[in-house]
């Protein structure tokens, strides 16, 4: 095992395919809050990310097949994928598991050479514009503040809430029980239509003396600028927490549920 000091700068690549252990993604975070160069080079990074996305993002021509074969195997993307299926997410996230974000680039130019050859590559594809779809804070809460909703997890008390929170964004959080406040249950980010703040937000659905409340967590290196529209009915609140980036979407005049909220 190496004693060497762990260099969050030479770990971007891992912290960004989500390879590093719980202790190393702390660590990186703790400098991340501190180096703004060390989060502008996660952002180019996940900013490459998601041209590898919009790479495999194809339509084909009527008539065209609809995937690439297993005939089709360039031999610069046999080490990442042993099959090259133009499917979607699923090739990209294996291998981004097998070997970091320059064996995507490498991939991603073969399977365009391979399109092009194949005759299917029908339009260019433009690298520089991911066409990242955003979901909007508005749309998450009235998603969850319906009857019929169902929460993915209800980890909602003491040390339950704070090993959901550290499983899923790398540091745990605690919350202060407070009457009239009960904590309903969590929500996959990941699992809707496009990006909240970043790509895992984790979003909780709490009621304060019966009103919906929308909490959203997310790390500080994935924040973006989040508003409700105005006549909404609704206002969004902020608040950094150690590592991590908190959203409140609500209907209340201040925030209820911010506040109870710590770093441990």
């Amino acid at each position: 095992m190496s004693n060497a000091p762990f260099e969050p700068m030479a770990n971007v690549d891992a912290y960004v395919d989500g390879l590093l252990s719980p202790e190393e993604t702390a660590a990186f975070e703790r400098e991340l809050q501190i180096s703004a160069e060390l989060r502008r080079q996660v952002e180019l990074h996940e900013q490459s990310v998601r041209e590898v996305r919009s790479t495999y993002r194809y339509e084909p021509r009527a008539g065209a097949a609809a995937t690439l074969e297993t005939s089709v195997t360039p031999t610069a993307a046999r080490d990442a994928v042993p099959a090259l299926k133009l499917s979607g997410d699923q090739a990209i996230q294996r291998a981004m598991r097998s070997g970091g974000l320059l064996r995507m680039r490498r991939l991603a130019i073969a399977a365009v050479l391979v399109l092009g050859c194949a005759g299917v590559w029908a339009t260019y594809v433009h690298l520089t514009s991911p066409g990242d779809k955003l979901v909007g804070p508005q749309e998450i809460y009235l998603a969850l503040d319906r009857a019929s909703w169902t929460p993915e997890e209800v980890c909602t008390e003491g040390p339950a809430f704070a090993k959901y929170v550290q499983t899923r964004m790398g540091q745990p959080l605690s919350i202060t029980a407070r009457p009239g406040v009960e904590l309903v249950g969590w929500s996959y980010g990941d699992g809707y239509d496009g990006r909240i703040v970043g790509e895992k937000t984790v979003v909780m659905l709490a009621r304060v003396d019966g009103r919906g409340v929308a909490v959203l967590i997310d790390r500080v290196s994935q924040d973006r600028t989040l508003s409700v529209p105005e006549g909404s009915g609704l206002r969004i609140f902020r608040r950094v927490v150690g590592s991590l980036v908190v959203y409140e979407v609500t209907p209340w005049e201040k925030p209820m549920i911010l506040d109870a909220l710590a770093a441990q």
